[in-house]
């Protein structure tokens, strides 16, 4: 029979099944070449449901045995999230190459744990804690930018974001926040409580003195900011935190989580979230602490020091309280800092803080303002320390600790909004040394900014930005300071023209209502293209030597921002005098949530 002979396979005349069949008789393209009889043909397909049973039940059980990887990475099901203030790259004991830092229980716990060599946040406190609860990118909500919620302002996280702790809250989780919150506050709505956190305890806001608890961002009288809210059946319960001892905050919030483990019942699992406030400026400090740092000749980083250690010891305490509750071996133990470190005040007084080696500070986006110290430890291999090399970004924790736990389901919806990467399998792999090097993430959206004129991208080892990268300067490598300096070299006049020149720009977009929203308006000089493979301190711009490379993350930059619309950033209303009240406890003013 000629080859081609049949135009489709209706055209082939199919046997009748109780025929004996001759391969012959058929095109061979189209039939299997045995004889079959009628008898046959029932033990041959009885044979082939017992085959297709025998695979059926085999991938069973394979399944269960090897898949998903996550599910066999911990039998852990509480999860503790501490988040550091301001701690730069080089501010933990396990990363310092100045030899002057000594952290030595995050240290420890850093050993038995997974430790991240490429984790990337926001430059700023909210648009870090929007990225980490909402698994999304802040800028496809109008929290992008290297900016702050400002005390008193109308905006807060869109509550249209369902949050990581109302999905663990969903699913029975008692669940916690002690400390920073940073997301808002201008009606009840905003607030932990009413976002998936049945207990919070700490600073509606972002920034306070440690002592005396009071705003000094905003007016200009200070005004109180320390709550305790909680959730129940008969409602919300809202209290002023009244500490007239002027106890410092590291030493409160420490206590309170404490508590609230050693309280917590066994048979409900825990969320709980940490948010110290340190060492964000003001850089204040206990004596013993500041003692403990004598070997630290310069007093500026002496006294960020101190704050540092004040951090360990009450990190060290939250270990112990759940050593002796006995649930450390249930509990997944994470760590991170939200930004880089603020290096410096505009006037080049050091604050004692380090990114170094890497260039930049809080507040800009090169390493030293969004690479940070972060792990995670994994009860079931306590005890192993691994590096794990993989791109990560904050986002990513949302599904990696959803799928850690094993017992949320996310909806297919939310699923393709998320911007966060599932990494447990990776984890699993590096942790039984099976590890090939494959990355979950392959690329990251830094930032999109349509006010300040930023957006950038990590695909790989190359780190491409154009437009304005640091709005508020901070943009050298920054090193120790000799024991007798306050400052780094600044030229102060410079710095304030940098930031009203920023203040500007910042009006004018509130004046003129500008929907420019896309790439394309960012200016197309100023491209920075690094290959942080070999030049992590993003020294040589190879922007315009490797143009391929320029253009295809710009690109990419501009299908994320077609893909749908940018939010209109928020951080832009005026504050409102009715988010202040008088205590008469307190004998001061208090910020109170105003709008219904």
């Amino acid at each position: 029979m000629a080859r081609g002979k049949y135009r489709n396979l209706s055209e082939v005349q199919r046997p009748r099944r109780n025929a004996t069949v001759c391969a012959a008789e058929i095109d061979p393209r189209w039939t299997v070449r045995i004889k079959l009889a009628k008898s046959d043909y029932i033990k041959y397909h009885a044979l082939l449901g017992l085959t297709v049973l025998v695979i059926v039940v085999l991938t069973v059980v394979l399944a269960i045995v090897l898949s998903p990887k996550k599910s066999s990475l911990s039998d852990a099901s509480n999860i503790v999230i501490v988040i550091a203030d301001d701690l730069g790259y080089n501010d933990v004991g396990y990363n310092n190459v100045f030899n002057d830092i000594q952290t030595p229980y995050i240290d420890k716990l850093a050993s038995q744990s997974i430790k991240l060599e490429r984790f990337y946040v926001q430059p700023m406190c909210s648009p870090s804690r929007a990225g980490l609860f909402t698994g999304r990118y802040p800028f496809r909500y109008g929290m992008g930018g290297a900016r702050a919620m400002y005390y008193g302002t109308k905006e807060g996280l869109p509550k249209e974001e369902k949050l990581l702790p109302e999905f663990f809250k969903d699913v029975g989780y008692e669940t916690y926040l002690v400390g920073k919150w940073h997301l808002g506050f201008a009606s009840w709505a905003h607030t932990p409580v009413e976002r998936g956190f049945q207990e919070f305890f700490g600073m509606y806001g972002g920034s306070v003195t440690h002592f005396t608890h009071q705003s000094y961002e905003g007016p200009q009288e200070p005004v109180y900011d320390f709550f305790e809210d909680k959730m129940s059946e008969d409602g919300l319960k809202h209290e002023v935190v009244i500490d007239k001892n002027n106890t410092f905050d590291e030493l409160l919030l420490t206590q309170k989580a404490v508590d609230v483990i050693s309280k917590h019942k066994g048979d409900v699992p825990m969320f709980l979230v940490v948010s110290y406030t340190s060492p964000h400026a003001p850089i204040e400090t206990l004596p013993q602490d500041l003692a403990q740092n004598s070997h630290i000749k310069n007093k500026q980083r002496r006294k960020m020091a101190g704050m540092i250690t004040g951090l360990d010891y009450g990190i060290g305490r939250i270990h112990s309280a759940l050593i002796e509750k006995g649930v450390n071996n249930n509990t997944i133990f994470v760590f991170m800092s939200d930004n880089g470190a603020q290096v410096m005040q505009f006037n080049g007084e050091s604050l004692g803080g380090s990114n170094f080696p890497y260039k930049g500070a809080k507040t800009n986006y090169y390493e030293g303002g969004i690479r940070v110290p972060s792990f995670i430890r994994i009860p079931s291999y306590e005890g192993k320390s691994v590096q794990y090399k993989g791109l990560f970004h904050i986002t990513d924790w949302f599904p990696t600790l959803i799928s850690l736990v094993n017992v949320i389901t996310i909806s297919e919806e939310i699923k393709e909004k998320l911007d966060g990467i599932d990494h447990a399998d990776a984890f699993y792999d590096i942790l039984m040394d099976e590890y090939n090097g494959s990355e979950p993430r392959t690329e990251l959206i830094i930032d999109i900014d349509p006010v300040y004129n930023f957006a950038g991208i990590i695909r790989g080892n190359y780190k491409y930005m154009i437009g304005n990268t640091a709005p508020l300067g901070f943009e050298k490598t920054y090193g120790p300071l000799k024991e007798n300096e306050t400052h780094y070299p600044s030229n102060e006049t410079e710095v304030f023209e940098l930031v009203n020149k920023n203040d500007r720009i910042f009006k004018d977009y509130l004046a003129n209502e500008s929907k420019c929203l896309d790439v394309k308006c960012i200016p197309s000089y100023d491209m920075e293209l690094y290959d942080l493979r070999i030049d992590p301190n993003e020294t040589h711009n190879i922007a315009w030597r490797f143009t391929d490379n320029t253009e295809d993350l710009q690109n990419r930059l501009l299908e994320v921002t077609s893909e749908e619309p940018l939010a209109v950033p928020l951080y832009m209303q005026q504050r409102e005098a009715e988010s202040i009240v008088y205590n008469k406890e307190l004998q001061g003013k208090v910020w109170k949530p105003w709008l219904n």
